[in-house]
């Protein structure tokens, strides 16, 4: 049945990785819930899955491996395939060039060759468009610097691409992305509903929630905890390659007693229902930052440095504290001066849960991808 005249939507997502792994993940999953419960049909091609991929997998109504893209072709009548972390620049053009395509930009990986959008010895973060000469010498990655461009390249032919803030719209179009096929559509973050206590727990619990990687700054964060009078208890939940090293810093600065690392979980709402204040201590150019909403959808006031696309959601003195990048003693002054501010806490993560409720609910994401496609339907030949 031609795509134009079937009522049901189908959509298939495309992203090397299945399974609950971080942000882009989470992204899918939720997302693809709120458009399953809409009616659509929603279906999922990647490469690679994680030990817990079946619970992830069951919300689709099918599942493909990338190698199986020539059936995928030949035989499926996609509404619309929506790329989110794919390397290979072949897959990217047999898709465009099948179905009507769309890119959601969660991260840089499209456009800086090292991925992460700051220069390699200082962590200094990169304003510069993509340039093959100078982005070359950045990443010292000649060897991948064809791969690279040719993926850019294909990526840029998508018929439309999708992105979550203002600072990753500007992102695309001084990279050269067509302005008016760019859409900004802000992801699904259920709120919860809870209600929130009016005083801190004894002693008031700080949480971060992500990655164990040098670019989301935890190390940041645990020199800004090792100046604070008030007490607290810190909770550093997650995993990553940073861990070790985490917890000798916690050490050496004095405050491993006061820090816990319970690891990854899929699921942490129970920590957050736990947490009093959040950090968001990114360094690098954050393209969103979904674990700030989540903080919001829990009632938690955020105290984060003010990267990348960080404003887009925290509001400095409604629903949070924003500091500049990487200073630490603003980050400890902000944080010491909530521990000793519970009514003003309270009232933050009050205003932060309303922006969520407003902003980030099913039935805007169904509406905003139900107007993507009727401007873009139709395939992409």
């Amino acid at each position: 049945m031609n795509a134009k005249a079937r009522k049901t939507k189908r959509l298939l997502y495309v992203s090397e990785k299945a399974g609950f792994y971080g942000g882009v993940e989470r992204y899918i999953y939720d997302t693809a819930h709120a458009l399953k419960n809409a009616g659509w049909k929603i279906s999922m091609m990647y490469a690679e899955e994680a030990s817990e991929v079946k619970d992830f997998l069951a919300l689709f109504d099918k599942n493909f491996r990338m190698e199986d893209i020539d059936a995928v072709i030949a035989e499926e009548d996609f509404d619309l395939v929506m790329i989110l972390k794919v390397t290979a620049a072949g897959i990217v053009s047999r898709l465009r060039l099948a179905f009507n395509t769309c890119v959601c930009v969660s991260d840089h990986d499209y456009y800086c060759l090292r991925r992460h959008k700051y220069f390699p010895l200082a962590r200094i973060n990169c304003p510069l468009s993509s340039n093959l000469f100078y982005c070359t010498l950045c990443s010292l990655g000649r060897g991948r610097i064809l791969k690279y461009s040719s993926l850019l390249n294909e990526i840029r032919k998508c018929g439309s691409f999708i992105v979550l803030s203002e600072f990753m719209r500007k992102n695309l179009l001084m990279n050269n992305f067509p302005e008016k096929a760019v859409h900004k559509i802000y992801p699904v973050c259920p709120v919860q509903k809870i209600k929130r206590r009016k005083t801190f727990s004894k002693p008031p619990v700080i949480i971060f929630a992500g990655q164990l990687i040098r670019g989301k700054g935890v190390d940041l964060m645990l020199r800004a905890l090792a100046h604070l009078k008030s007490e607290y208890r810190a909770l550093i939940v997650g995993d990553g390659k940073d861990m070790d090293f985490l917890k000798k810093l916690a050490s050496e600065l004095g405050i491993a007693g006061k820090v816990e690392f319970p690891g990854w979980h899929d699921d942490i709402t129970e920590y957050w229902e736990t947490a009093d204040i959040a950090v968001f201590p990114s360094r690098w150019q954050e393209p969103f930052g979904l674990t700030g909403i989540e903080a919001f959808a829990h009632k938690v006031p955020v105290v984060g440095f003010d990267v990348g696309g960080v404003g887009e959601w925290l509001h400095n003195g409604k629903n949070g504290l924003a500091v500049p990048a990487k200073d630490v003693t603003a980050m400890y002054v902000e944080l010491e001066y909530l521990l000793r501010a519970p009514q003003e806490a309270f009232e933050m993560g009050e205003a932060g849960y309303e922006f969520v409720e407003k902003n980030f609910t099913p039935e805007k994401f169904v509406l905003a991808m139900d107007g993507l496609l009727k401007e873009t339907g139709g395939n992409n030949v």
